[in-house]
Parts: C-alpha cells; structure tokens; sequence
C-alpha cells in the first residue's frame, strides 16, 4: 500500500545489490523510488529511468552524489536545454579531507584516522581510497548527465596514497593545493572519466573546495561555466536530499 520506496542499504560498487532487486521491485509494484544508493543509479540508470517512465513513476536519487549538492535537480531546474560537455569536480569529503590536512603538515595515516573519528572515513577506507566510490560517481555524472554508457570499470582511478599526501604538502609551500579531482570529458562520440590527485592553482575554481566540502563545475554549450559547492557536509546533508527528492514526489500524488 506505499507510494514510495527509501532505499539507503549500503553500496555494492560491482553489482549495486540488493538495491537494484528493490528498486526493480518497487517500481514493478508501482512505487516511486527515493535511493541514496550509487550502485543502481551507476550499473543500470537508463533500464531504471526507463522503467519507471513506463509505470508513470518518478525515480530521485540526488543524494547519490555529493549529499546535498545541487546535482541532478540544478539540471532538471537550470540547465534542462544546455549540453554539458565536461564536468569535473572534488565529490569525496574523506579524500578530501585526507589531502587538506596533509597540506597543513599532518601525516596521511593521522589524518586518515581522524576522518575515521569524526565518521566520515568508512572503517575500511580502500573504497575511498582506491577510487571505486568515485569511479561510480563519475558513472553516474556520465550517464545521467551526459547521456553516457560508462561503468564503474572504464573510469579510470589513480589512488589517494601517502604519496598523494605528500605532493599535497609540497604544493601548499608553493600557494597550489592538491585535490582528489574527477574528470568527466566528452570527445568526440566518446566520453572518458577518470580519478586522481591533481594540482590546483589559486584561479581554480575548486582551489577553494575544502576539508569535508564537494563542488562541481560544469562546462555547458549555453550556459557557460557553472560551479556549485556544499560547504562542510555532514550526514544531516545526506538526510536532507533524501527529504526533498521526497517533497518533490509528494508534489505529483493527487491530495484525498
């Protein structure tokens, strides 16, 4: 007898599991869909989106990315004619986090325990780490944004390590910052992806993105250049976007 189905179970990256078999489920049984998960909206959004096209249903899931970011509903509200081409953004707070404090002189493992302290590191960190959560943001940006086919596996990654951590501190003696940057590119018919540690310099416009904070910038055919950023995200942020995917549903089922 529900309208809509939360699902916030935790992220499988290779299958999107269990997720994806609730997701099919609620939407077969005519349920809306409000997902904080990242692995169904990466490995099968188009089979998803179209699914619930066809059942008259609407699937939300804008906290996937970067809690409450303005990500998916900037494009539904201010960007729904322009063709965005490149996209790159900081969407990590742990990587983040990591690399701000090495810069201020703290050792990588310091700081990755003090991530792991405040909650925001996961006790396992190599999914951060290692770039599989950001690889499956950067599937999602491509697919749902620019029209892509990418998965997880064809982005390409490059670790937040000590070594990361160090060249972070090399550039905050010079003004630069290092930063976990992802890079979603459109070439041609083909779009590329990809993770890494990159240098930033003080005219950048994600120079400013940091510790916990996430932003994005968008390259666009009309609408020029568009940033956006989230200031010190907390889980609060996460709870946030999930209410108003929900707002958003409510507005559509008829009132008794």
């Amino acid at each position: 007898p529900a309208d809509v189905l939360v699902e916030i179970t935790t992220l499988d990256p290779h299958t999107g599991e269990p997720a994806l078999t609730h997701i099919r489920e609620a939407l077969a049984a005519g349920m809306h869909v409000v997902t904080a998960n990242k692995g169904p909206i990466a490995l099968a959004f188009r089979e998803l989106d179209d699914h619930a096209r066809r059942m008259g249903r609407l699937l939300r899931f804008e906290a996937t990315l970067a809690d409450c970011l303005p990500v998916f509903t900037l494009r539904r509200a201010a960007l729904p004619l322009a063709r965005i081409d490149a996209i790159r953004g900081i969407v990590s707070s742990t990587c983040n986090y990591i690399l701000s404090q090495c810069a201020l002189g703290t050792p990588f493992g310091a700081a990755l325990a003090e991530a792991q302290r405040l909650g925001i590191a996961e006790a396992d960190p190599r999914n951060d780490l290692e770039g599989h959560d950001s690889a499956v943001k950067a599937a999602i940006l491509a697919n749902v944004l620019m029209g892509a086919a990418l998965r997880p596996d064809d982005v390409e990654r490059h670790p937040i390590d000590q070594a990361a951590g160090e060249a972070a501190r090399a550039a905050a003696a010079v003004g630069a910052r290092v930063r976990p940057v992802l890079d979603v590119e459109r070439r041609g018919e083909r779009i590329i992806a990809s993770f890494r540690p990159r240098r930033l310099e003080p005219l950048d416009p994600l120079y400013a993105v940091d510790g916990f904070s996430m932003g994005l910038v968008y390259e666009t055919d009309l609408a020029g250049r568009v940033t956006v950023q989230l200031h010190d995200p907390h889980v609060e942020q996460v709870a946030y976007a999930i209410l108003t995917d929900l707002l958003e549903i409510r507005a559509t089922i008829p009132r008794p």
